[in-house]
């Protein structure tokens, strides 16, 4: 999603401001912190068109913020950067995905959770790669009918969620059970 895209989803009615990028040059001959609301916003009162027409013909404009409190001495409360998948990229880059594996317990639902892990969980799903895991407890291999896990484990490994297959949050006690919810499906 661009910025310009994003600035397009917001509500009408607030007072934004379009955020200078760091290192630009301002107005005022001062270069921007990458906090610092475009001048003129200040003055005015500026909607989600006024942003999206200062964003486009600024380059140096690549984050809003949204003006709360007192409009002159507003305090910026939500900061958008235009470069967010590439920054949330580089974080992710930055974990380390490989050394420990993710303890996963797995519930009587057939979801799957975890307590410790989920900065490795989630630079998983940014960078697209496999996180290793280990099921620490797996409650409907110990609870349920045999086969059950298995039959679960099936249906999961080939690429569905388990929410999605089981929307009802059912416990799972049977294969066949697994089987009927896979056949709603």
């Amino acid at each position: 999603m661009t910025i310009i895209s994003f600035v397009k989803t917001l509500p009408e009615n607030l007072v934004y401001a379009p955020i200078y990028k760091k290192d630009a040059l301002m107005k005022s001959g001062r270069k921007a912190t990458g906090k610092n609301p475009l001048e003129e916003s200040w003055e005015r009162d500026f909607d989600k068109h006024d942003v999206e027409l200062a964003i486009e013909k600024n380059p140096d404009l690549q984050a809003i913020g949204l003006y709360t409190g007192i409009r002159g001495k507003g305090i910026v409360i939500l900061d958008i950067d235009k470069d967010h998948a590439v920054l949330k990229r580089k974080w992710a880059e930055t974990v380390d995905t490989k050394s420990n594996p993710v303890e996963v317990t797995v519930f009587m639902d057939g979801v799957f959770g975890f307590g410790d892990g989920h900065h490795r969980v989630m630079a998983g799903k940014v960078l697209d790669i496999d996180i290793p895991i280990i099921i620490t407890y797996n409650h409907i291999k110990n609870k349920a009918q045999p086969g059950t896990w298995e039959a679960w484990w099936e249906e999961v490994s080939k690429g569905n969620s388990p929410a999605q297959l089981n929307p009802e949050g059912y416990n799972l006690k049977s294969p066949e059970q697994v089987k009927e919810l896979v056949e709603e499906k």
